[in-house]
């Protein structure tokens, strides 16, 4: 019997983001037949708080010698827990959407796996994409209040002007949604008529604002959307409409319910047998984050330690319903990136296949200013 240990955190704006990951994780467990597992939960709030955090992860290691614990958290929390872990000789894998670059430590972080959706990646490839097509280099960037605090939107950015495109106009929505409109964005568009490029990261009911307010500023005047990975998801959330209509763009992401592979099939219809409704982002993390654990104690079966089994880990590649994945030198996990188009009534096209994207990862890292200059440190998603 194998106990788990899971922090989740809560969310406001995507109320089932645990309930959906740790469905997943149990489902994908089931699936396999890996059912000798004690399962111990808690929650995390917006995943914020370091002591909070430590003290729940330190409980699972003291009170139930848990032999992994799963952290829906930032990056930067391993600073704290690896020491801990290292003590304990168990192994944390900390989990999120990817949408702030990989955190530099001062000193190496062992017993630690960073399990990453490769958001900022996404976006990274995405700026690149924007900046060689035609049109123009000029480009409006626009986001929200909550997806500006993360690094993605500098992702995004960044590669579009390393690549030769030029920022014209910065838009930053409004946080409330009482309070939300784009008219400063729209008077920009209609005074800068050679200016047709946008790049938007936004994420739930900001992306539907967003959606609604400029879709026919959009096609009146012929804007070239290129969008970030949480604009392409239709998790349900606190909308009225589970999938509104949206505009025709194009950018990078890292999963979407179309896939079609074998693993993704298995994964969506086995997940909604087995839970009564229909996977989504947080659940396929959820899964993947199963895949990933199972690897693991296989690997520690007959490694002498955990570190062992971790280089072991980085060998091996795993089948999830986006693709392989594996586990690169700094112990993250980097997986297929998808140029996904999309219009109209959420009808989606995959239109190139990243299969390896170890060499954009690597020019992503290139590229990461040294100093600080963003603060939002909730997990993304978590408000």
């Amino acid at each position: 019997m194998y106990t788990i240990g899971i922090l989740l955190p809560g969310s406001t704006l995507y109320p089932s983001i645990g309930m959906d990951f740790l469905q997943g994780i149990k489902s994908c467990l089931l699936f396999n037949h890996f059912t000798e597992v004690d399962y111990q939960v808690s929650m995390i709030s917006f995943g914020l708080k370091d002591d909070e955090i430590y003290a729940a992860a330190e409980k699972y290691l003291v009170v139930s010698n848990a032999d992994v614990v799963i952290a829906f958290a930032g990056d930067y929390h391993a600073a704290k827990l690896a020491p801990l872990f290292a003590a304990a000789g168990k192994l944390l894998i900390i989990t999120n959407g990817g949408a702030n670059y990989p955190e530099s430590f001062s000193t190496p972080v062992s017993h630690t796996i960073f399990h990453s959706l490769n958001d900022s990646l996404c976006c990274f490839l995405t700026g690149k994409y924007a900046a060689r097509q035609e049109g123009g280099q000029g480009a409006i960037m626009a986001t929200s209040f909550f997806d500006g605090g993360y690094k993605h939107v500098h992702a995004m950015n960044n590669a579009f002007v390393l690549s030769g495109g030029a920022i014209n106009h910065n838009f930053v929505s409004h946080y409330k949604k009482e309070e939300f409109n784009t008219d400063t964005l729209t008077s920009f568009i209609n005074a800068n008529p050679g200016i047709r490029k946008m790049l938007a990261v936004f994420s739930g009911d900001m992306a539907r604002f967003f959606y609604q307010k400029m879709m026919e500023v959009q096609k009146e005047n012929s804007l070239q959307w290129y969008a970030s990975p949480m604009m392409f998801d239709s998790t349900p959330g606190d909308f009225t409409e589970p999938k509104p209509a949206v505009p025709n763009m194009c950018g990078y992401s890292n999963w979407l319910p179309i896939l079609d592979s074998e693993s993704n099939h298995a994964f969506m219809t086995y997940y909604d047998t087995e839970n009564s409704k229909e996977a989504n982002l947080f659940s396929m993390q959820g899964w993947e984050c199963g895949l990933l654990l199972m690897a693991y104690l296989q690997q520690r079966k007959d490694a002498v330690n955990t570190e062992t089994a971790i280089e072991l880990l980085k060998a091996q590649k795993i089948n999830s319903p986006r693709g392989t994945i594996s586990l690169n030198e700094e112990r993250h996990i980097l997986g297929p990136a998808y140029l996904i188009e999309a219009s109209g009534n959420w009808q989606m096209t995959v239109k190139e296949t990243l299969v390896n994207t170890s060499t954009a990862w690597a020019e992503m890292l290139a590229q990461i200013p040294q100093e600080e200059f963003s603060a939002w440190r909730n997990t993304y998603l978590c408000i």
